[in-house]
Parts: C-alpha cells; sequence; structure tokens
C-alpha cells in the first residue's frame, strides 16, 4: 500500500495539485537529427537552443538540445489533447445502452464542442454527435444493434434472453480485460442465475475458471500482506507530526467505517462477491473460501454440453418464432434427455402454448366468419323466397275472389277505365251480359328507368311474377264462360227435344 494512499484528504489533495503542476499539459514531441523523438513540453525555443521538459526514468527533467540536434518539433494543441479524450470510434460498439450513449454525448463530445466550437475538429465532432443522437433514440425507441445490425423492438423483444446474455458475457471479458475480477465474478452470477442455458453461458463457463484461479492467487497474497499493511499504518502514523496524525487517523477511521458499512450491507442483500478490503485478514481469507467453492463447482460443469443444448433451445426458440409449431415439438421430444433440467425449456413451453392457442383462436374466428356469411345468404334466400311465396298467395287469393263473382256484387264499386290506358278485357257473364274485367293498375305503373339495387331487382322480379299470375285469371274466367254456355246450349236442345216428344 502506498504511503499516500494513507494521507489524509488534504494531504492529498495537495499532492493532487502538485502532481498537476509539474506534469505536462500538452504532448509535444520533438525528433532529433539521429530519429530519436522525445516526447514532452517545450519550454522554449530559440535558434540556438530548445529546452524540452520530459520523462526520464520516471523522473521529470529538463532537456537542453543544441537547434542544430533537432530536427523537426511536433507541438500538440489544447484542442487535439482534448480530441484524443473525447473523440468516439465509429461505428459503435453492439449492444450499447441508453447510459452509455449519454454518457459519450453529454461527457465527452459535448464538453468539447462548447470548448472548441469552431476548432480543426468541430466538424468531425458534430458528425460524431449526430450518430450518437440518432442511435440513442433509436434504443430509447427500443431498438439494440446487435452484430452490427438494428434490431427492430419487436424483434429484440422476441430474441431478448439471447441478445441480453451476450451483452453481458461482454462485460464480462471487459472487466477480466480490466483487471476487475470482482465485476467480472458478478457477470458470471449473473449469467448463472438468469442465463444459465444460453450459449454465452457456455462460453463464460469456460473463461471464469482462469479468473478464479487468478483471484485466488491474488487473495493469498493479500491474506498474507493484510497484518504488514495494518503495521505499516501504525508506523507511519508514529512518523507524522501530532496535526499530521491527527488528520489521517481521522481519514483512516472514516475509511474503515466505509468498509465496515459496506461489508454490512452486501452481507444484509447476500452479495455473493463482496468488496474486499486488504486490512481486513479476515474478510479476505472468507472471499477465498467462496473463490474455491466456486472453482469445485464450475469444475464439474461440462461447457460442451451446456452449449450443445444452448444451440437446441436456441433452434427450437428460433422455429416456434417462424411459426413452425410442429417442428418446435419434434425438437423437444428428438431433444428431450439432453432438455432434462433446462429452465429456459419451460419458457419456451409456455411460448409454445401461447402460439398454439392463437392459431387455434384464428382458426375459429375464420370459420365463425366463414359459417356466420353461409347462414346470412341462406336467410336472405329464404326471406326472398318468402316473400315471393306471400306476394303469389295474395295474387291467387285476389284471383279466387274475382272468379267467386265479387267483382259482379252489386255492392263492390264499378271499375272506371277513365285516365287509365291499360286495355279493358270485356268477357260474357252467365246472364249474357258483358262483365268488365280491369287489369290491376299497379302492374301498369310506368317502370322506372334509373338504375336498380339489388332489392329494387327483387322487387321487378316478384312484379313480373305477379303479372304472369294475374295473366291466367281472365283466360281462366273466359273458359268457364265458354263451359256454362255449352251446358245452357245442352240444356235448351234437351228442352227443345222434349217438348217435340210431347206433342208427338
Amino acid at each position: 500500500m502506498s504511503f499516500f494512499i494513507l494521507k489524509s484528504q488534504s494531504s492529498l489533495a495537495r499532492l493532487t495539485a502538485f502532481v498537476f503542476l509539474v506534469s505536462p499539459v500538452f504532448a509535444d514531441t520533438v525528433t532529433l537529427v539521429d530519429g530519436t523523438k522525445i516526447e514532452g513540453e517545450v519550454m522554449s525555443e530559440t535558434d540556438e537552443l530548445v529546452v524540452v521538459r520530459a520523462k526520464v526514468g520516471g523522473i521529470w527533467d529538463e532537456k537542453r538540445l543544441d537547434a542544430g540536434e533537432v530536427r523537426s518539433i511536433e507541438r500538440e494543441s489544447p484542442e487535439t489533447k482534448a480530441w484524443q479524450d473525447a473523440s468516439i470510434a465509429l461505428p459503435t460498439a453492439d449492444l450499447l445502452t441508453r447510459d452509455d450513449y449519454s454518457k459519450m454525448i453529454n461527457k465527452k463530445l459535448k464538453p468539447f464542442l462548447k470548448n472548441f466550437p469552431s476548432g480543426e475538429h468541430a466538424v468531425e465532432a458534430k458528425n460524431q454527435l449526430a450518430t450518437l443522437e440518432n442511435e440513442l433514440a433509436r434504443t430509447q425507441a427500443g431498438e439494440v444493434k446487435y452484430d452490427g445490425y438494428w434490431m427492430s423492438a419487436a424483434e429484440y423483444s422476441d430474441r431478448r434472453y439471447w441478445v441480453d446474455a451476450e451483452r453481458i458475457y461482454r462485460e464480462l471479458q471487459a472487466s477480466v480485460e480490466k483487471g476487475s475480477l470482482v465485476t467480472a465474478l458478478r457477470r458470471f452470477d449473473e449469467l448463472d442465475d438468469n442465463y444459465g442455458d444460453s450459449i454465452a453461458y457456455s462460453a463464460a463457463v469456460t473463461e471464469i475458471r482462469p479468473v478464479l484461479e487468478r483471484y485466488d492467487r491474488e487473495l493469498s497474497t493479500a491474506i498474507v500482506r493484510a497484518p504488514r499493511l495494518v503495521s505499516q499504518r501504525t508506523e507511519m502514523l508514529e512518523t507524522l507530526s501530532p496535526s499530521e496524525r491527527a488528520r489521517t487517523e481521522a481519514e483512516i477511521m472514516r475509511s474503515d467505517e466505509e468498509a465496515k458499512a459496506r461489508a454490512e450491507n452486501e452481507r444484509a442483500d447476500k452479495v455473493k462477491w463482496r468488496t474486499p478490503n486488504p486490512y481486513d485478514e479476515s474478510s479476505l481469507k472468507t472471499i477465498q473460501a467462496t473463490v474455491r467453492k466456486e472453482l469445485e463447482r464450475v469444475a464439474e460443469l461440462e461447457p460442451a454440453v451446456l452449449e450443445r443444448r444452448a444451440r437446441v433451445l436456441e433452434l427450437i426458440d428460433r422455429t416456434i418464432s417462424e411459426g413452425r409449431v410442429e417442428k418446435a415439438q419434434e425438437l423437444v421430444e428428438e431433444h428431450d434427455e439432453l432438455l432434462k433440467g433446462s429452465n429456459y425449456l419451460k419458457q419456451l413451453e409456455e411460448k409454445l402454448a401461447t402460439v398454439i392457442k392463437e392459431r387455434e383462436e384464428s382458426a375459429i374466428i375464420e370459420n365463425t366468419g366463414s359459417e356466420d356469411g353461409t347462414v346470412d345468404g341462406e336467410v336472405e334466400e329464404s326471406g326472398s323466397k318468402s316473400g315471393d311465396s306471400e306476394v303469389t298467395t295474395e295474387d291467387v287469393d285476389k284471383t279466387a275472389g274475382d272468379s267467386s263473382g265479387e267483382a259482379a256484387d252489386g255492392d263492390q264499386e264499378p271499375v272506371s277505365n277513365e285516365g287509365n290506358d291499360s286495355p279493358v278485357t270485356d268477357v260474357v257473364g252467365e246472364d249474357g251480359e258483358a262483365a268488365v274485367v280491369a287489369p290491376d293498375p299497379v302492374a301498369d305503373d310506368p317502370v322506372d328507368e334509373t338504375p336498380k339495387t339489388e332489392s329494387a331487382a327483387q322487387s321487378s322480379d316478384e312484379e313480373k311474377a305477379t303479372e304472369e299470375e294475374k295473366g291466367l285469371s281472365p283466360m281462366i274466367l273466359g273458359l268457364l264462360v265458354v263451359l256454362v254456355l255449352i251446358l245452357a246450349g245442352a240444356m235448351v236442345v234437351n228442352a227443345k227435344g222434349k217438348k217435340k216428344m210431347q206433342e208427338n
């Protein structure tokens, strides 16, 4: 543990200020005639002498160079230095979150443009800012960039299990590269708890063993060092002045209280991978015991089997999404033994059941709609036929009434032909007088020549049928009259014959 880490906050503040004062603000590069390059800060430059402040062997020192020794000097401007810190590599990485985009926009590009609004890198900064703001809007809309492709919100929702697992796995890898082993182990636990059937988890199982082994070695070293750190801290306090000692002891006490509170919170939250305290030998041993237990558990896992199962589950998931229900069911049955104990299989079975239910409901709705259409058609056709029947029956009753002599009833009003262009049929009645039969005035109404609707066409058919029925009435009446006349003639002839026979 460095001596300065044990200093009070004021001591640390002074040290930080000193570092910034003595460190070069810019990185200039001085190239000598022999090709040697010196990086540092050019303090002064004349025709005879160049003074460069550079770091040699870890110590900052001023180099005085003859102007003849210097081939060139490349000065780094404040803007260039700031741009190196603010610039974003495009295209952006996959699976970035809203927070990732917000940090790059608000902590890097916008501050740079505020400080150098019209600098040589301003145009490039604005282009990068526009790209990030566009991608941020897409992530806010639910889209996700995966393998360079922007998945829609619907696609991401359907593939969420696999995509989220891949994101956590990449965070694990990044943590390992930075040396943040505790963070890496926490990411692995997240995969283990929630994405144990993913392809990402099977890959993480292979990579986490070296991490655990490395952390075990580091903890062994820390356990040995912890007592010495406590001793060194005590010795260091004795060398300080009373005022410095008081401030440092207060800082040590504050730091110990924070570590204690953090440990209690992690214990209460049942955090598996607790933050190590380099001064607490007991807590370090507890963490090491957890590491070794986890090593034993991970050693029993079979990454090849896990990967095979994950790929089968991923295939089933994709097959269900494509609507190939029967194929998905076949895959589940085919790999029944491999899929035993799978947690994600339960979710897939629920997803499959939902797809089947939706398909059945859709089929029922389609069938119901088809049946409703047939029934409506039958009802309409039946109604049409019924209407025809009613009209025909009404006409028949009317015709029967006319033929029974109701038209000759004295109480019935005579039919006037005035103002009616329809022909009037005269027939001879039983008493030898003419009987007037007037056609139905409805049948002789002028036909509307405007386009007819379906209902109008149907009405026209009904009227036509009625006219045909009514056209038969005069014919039947005429035949009856003829029969009556024949019978009357026969009776007259018969009477004359009997008279002759009586006379003889």
